[in-house]
C-alpha cells in the first residue's frame, strides 16, 4: 500500500514529458542563405531530409526525448551532431564539428512532410510561400483597444469587418458597410510573414505590422492601436 502512495505522489510531482511533434517543413538559413529542411516521426525516431539551394539533398536521424531532438547528419565530407528545440512555430537548431558551430532558426511553413521542398526554394515561387500557414482562413474583427490597453469603439463603417486570408498568398478585407455604399471593386492583394511581422501589399500601398496568433484570435498590432480577429469556424 505504501509503495502505491509513493507511486501516486511521484506521478503528481513528475509528470510524463510529453514528446512535442517536430514533423513539418521548414525553411532558413542552414548551410546556406536558403535551405529547406523536412522531417517525419515515427514515435520518438526522425527522419529528414535537408534540400540546399534546390541542389544538394541529404538525410539525416534523430531521436526525440521531451522537448528535445537530438542527431547526426553527415554534409560536405563533415559529421555534424545537431540539437534541436521548438520555439513557436519555428525550430532552433544547433549543431557541431569539431570546432566547427553553426546555430539558425528555421521557420515552419508546413505541418505536411509531403510538401514540395523543391518548389519552395524556387525564386519564382519561394515569396508566395513565405507565408504562416495558421493566418489562412476568416478573422472577424472582435475588438479594438487603444495604446493603453483601454478599449475602443468600433467605428461602424468597419464594424463587421472580416479578414480573409487565402493560401495562394492573396486576403481581402470585407467591410459591411463599404459594400452597401459603393460599387468599389477590392484591389489585388497579397500578404507575406516574416518572424512576427505581416506585411500586406496592394495596388496603392504596403503596410506592415506586428502580429500574434492566440487560439482563434489574431491580433495585429499597427503603430497606434491593438485589433483583436476571431477565426471564422
Amino acid at each position: 500500500m505504501k509503495h502505491i502512495k509513493l507511486f501516486i505522489l511521484l506521478t503528481l510531482l513528475c509528470p510524463p514529458v510529453i514528446a512535442q511533434n517536430f514533423e513539418g517543413v521548414y525553411t532558413g538559413a542552414l548551410f546556406s542563405e536558403r535551405n529547406a529542411v523536412t522531417m517525419r516521426a515515427t514515435g520518438s525516431l526522425v527522419a529528414g531530409t535537408v534540400l540546399i539551394n534546390r541542389q544538394d539533398k541529404f538525410i539525416f536521424f534523430g531521436e526525440i526525448k521531451g522537448s528535445e531532438l537530438t542527431g547526426t547528419m553527415d554534409y560536405a565530407a563533415k559529421a555534424w551532431a545537431f540539437k534541436g528545440a521548438l520555439i513557436g512555430d519555428s525550430l532552433l537548431i544547433s549543431m557541431t564539428s569539431g570546432k566547427e558551430t553553426k546555430q539558425a532558426l528555421l521557420k515552419k511553413i508546413s505541418s505536411n512532410p509531403s510538401k514540395n521542398t523543391s518548389k519552395l526554394l524556387d525564386p519564382a515561387t519561394r515569396d508566395a510561400a513565405s507565408g504562416d500557414e495558421k493566418l489562412i482562413g476568416e478573422w472577424a474583427l472582435k475588438r479594438i483597444e487603444n495604446p493603453d490597453g483601454s478599449p475602443k469603439a468600433i467605428d461602424e463603417k468597419i464594424r463587421g469587418a472580416v479578414y480573409k486570408i487565402y493560401s495562394d498568398g492573396s486576403y481581402y478585407v470585407h467591410i459591411p458597410y463599404i459594400s452597401r455604399n459603393s460599387n468599389f471593386s477590392p484591389p489585388k492583394s497579397k500578404w507575406s510573414t516574416n518572424g512576427s511581422k505581416l506585411t500586406t501589399t496592394n495596388d496603392f500601398k504596403s503596410n506592415t505590422v506586428e502580429y500574434e496568433i492566440r487560439g482563434d484570435t489574431l491580433i495585429l498590432k499597427p503603430n497606434m492601436e491593438t485589433t483583436y480577429w476571431v477565426k471564422r469556424k
